[in-house]
């Protein structure tokens, strides 16, 4: 299986070889004399820049998927957990209970 860092690799060497690409397009003088090699050449650099694109897609969507599944863990360390979840009902309860012996200034009640 292809990890994060090797697609990353994978992808810079994709983006340097399409960038070297159409810098040296530009003014080489062989894609000028045949049509053919023209449409080689750029349709390797087009190969290279969609696969570019595809691995920094892939790169984002795994990113997004690891943020989802430590987001779910840290909520299921917290609130998730029971006794997080007991402790914070009897914590209202209890707030609950005090603002019932006091008025709305904080005053008890008589």
């Amino acid at each position: 299986m292809v990890t994060q860092p090797k697609w990353r690799k994978y992808g810079l060497m994709c983006i340097g070889g399409a960038a070297l690409m159409a810098w040296g397009g530009v003014g080489w003088q062989p894609l000028r004399e045949s049509v053919l090699f023209f449409f080689l050449y750029w349709g390797a650099f087009f190969c290279l820049f969609l696969a570019a694109v595809y691995i920094a897609i892939l790169d984002i969507r795994y990113v997004r998927m690891e943020y989802a599944i430590a987001k779910r863990e840290l909520f299921k360390d917290t609130l998730g957990d029971e006794k997080f979840r007991q402790a914070l009902r009897q914590s209202v309860a209890e707030a609950e209970a005090n603002k019932k012996k006091t008025d709305g200034n904080g005053r008890k009640r008589d």
